[in-house]
């Protein structure tokens, strides 16, 4: 891994990309985040108490109910897209209102009663709860408006049930049904405030949801292209802004390094279909020549050691080396090889190439040379301008940039300052086969860096990456869910 050889503190401090980040959620994966609030957020009432109640009315009939509850049964929960705004819409399949006894009684010359229990009055379903959610980006945040929820409960959706048996010699006759609908009048409000405020909770979920999956921490890893020393800074992803419309909704996200990682959520794993898309996440290639320029600092040289780089003394051997600068053979060293040091003359630019969906790289390279004579003197440097040509993978569930042998290499040199050789003629086209040599390997041993794709914690479900692709100016990868 190329690593961060510049202080945390200092690189912390500096380093801010805006729209590095892309994040798309298409309907379906709308319709996970909608199936795991329902299932961690919005519970059934079952058998809520209600007041018992004592009334006189219907010719002088006295009523006494006991053991007064609701039942409400909820639907599906949806969140649509639409121009600007998601749409929740929360079914309700049914209200149920039960009385577990009511006793009538009227007094004639004595009084006459008869109860009769388990009798119950249904609104049928289902009905909507619905809401328009606006979303915006604030302070690196995602905020929701609030919805304004109501939800009258239709009088003209109702059944009587029961009663299951009536006890006593005072007739009530269809009293019964008028006293089960007066029940249902008076915990009207209190049904629907506990509906509205069930539904109520959706909204701040969401909105926690969706923050969750845009503000992640995520490890940049770079495979060993250039060996510096090692680090593992992480990106911070924060929105930007979202847009929305009838398709999905969208998200651009900017990045800075962090101190320190955020703890990672893990929903549920309960999503059991087969393998669905539910969007697409895209980063900005120009972010890994950002980063790469700040962690590891142009102008800083790198000693390309041995026990850094095994066999590169072999390799610069004098007898080796004297092939590119016949002035080795004529002059007196202290050691038999040459030392070689790196650095980046100016950050590394990525780019894509839409229409052919790779990713171009154009890498700014010295290389200085140095010869022992007693102590370690400058000798030569080599100017390598690179412009490589990189395809994109999908390895271990991570964003792979590879190699493509098609490397140009534009290459030129100057004696140290100081240093008069014997030889001055240097072989620059034997040095340009080595270099490009080098690359061949490269090119053999796969991708030339790695980059995790932050993972949407969505519905629960297990997200996979898959199709990597080019859409100015990212490189975006699908997001499929799946079970786990």
């Amino acid at each position: 891994m190329i690593g961060v050889v510049c202080a945390w503190s200092t690189l912390a401090a500096e380093f801010d990309t805006q729209e590095a980040f892309y994040l798309y959620m298409n309907r379906a994966g709308l319709n996970l985040s909608a199936k795991e609030l329902q299932q961690q957020f919005l519970g059934d009432i079952n058998s809520a108490p209600l007041p018992d109640f004592d009334e006189k009315g219907w010719g002088g009939i006295r009523a006494q109910g006991r053991g007064l509850s609701y039942t409400v049964d909820f639907g599906d929960l949806k969140i649509v897209p639409a121009k600007d705004r998601l749409e929740l819409s929360l079914d309700v399949n049914f209200v149920r209102v039960h009385l577990n006894s009511v006793r009538f009684s009227k007094k004639l010359l004595v009084e006459i009663s008869s109860t009769c229990e388990n009798t119950a009055i249904e609104v049928n379903g289902p009905v909507k709860v619905g809401a328009h959610i606006g979303l915006s980006v604030n302070n690196g945040t995602v905020q929701l408006t609030t919805p304004n929820l109501s939800f009258p409960l239709p009088e003209d959706k109702y059944k009587v049930d029961g009663p299951s048996k009536c006890s006593g010699v005072l007739g009530v006759g269809h009293i019964i049904k008028l006293v089960v609908k007066e029940a249902l009048k008076r915990s009207r409000a209190t049904i629907e405030k506990k509906i509205v405020e069930q539904a109520s909770k959706l909204a701040p979920q969401l909105q926690q949801q969706l923050n969750q999956a845009v503000i992640r921490d995520i490890p940049f890893e770079v495979e060993k292209f250039i060996p510096f020393q090692d680090a593992s800074p992480v990106l911070r992803t924060s929105p930007h802004h979202v847009r929305i419309d009838s398709r999905g909704m969208e998200f651009v996200m900017n990045v800075n390094v962090a101190r320190d990682g955020l703890p990672q959520d893990e929903a549920p794993a309960w999503f059991d279909a087969a393998a669905t898309s539910v969007g697409q996440a895209g980063v900005n290639p120009q972010l890994f020549g950002e980063l790469l320029g700040k962690v590891v600092p142009v102008g800083a040289w790198i000693g390309l050691e041995e026990e850094l780089v095994p066999g590169v003394q072999e390799a610069m051997k004098i007898e080796h080396a004297a092939a590119i600068w016949p002035d080795l053979r004529q002059i007196r060293v202290t050691k038999n090889y040459l030392r070689p040091m790196i650095r980046f003359a100016g950050a590394p630019e990525f780019s894509v190439i839409a229409d052919e969906a790779l990713v171009r790289v154009k890498i700014p390279l010295e290389m200085l040379f140095q010869i022992h004579q007693n102590g370690w003197k400058n000798y030569y440097t080599f100017k390598l301008d690179l412009d490589l040509t990189t395809s994109l993978n999908i390895d271990a569930e991570k964003l792979g940039v590879a190699l493509k042998p098609q490397t140009v290499l534009n290459l030129s040199g100057e004696w140290a300052e100081g240093y008069v050789p014997q030889e001055s003629y240097v072989e620059s086209e034997v040095a340009e086969v080595v270099f490009l040599s080098l690359f061949d390997v490269l090119y053999a041993k796969g991708n030339l860096l790695k980059v995790d794709v932050p993972r949407v914690p969505f519905g629960g479900a297990s997200v996979s990456l898959s199709s990597p692709h080019v859409v100015a100016p990212y490189i975006r990868v699908g997001l499929e869910a799946s079970g786990s």
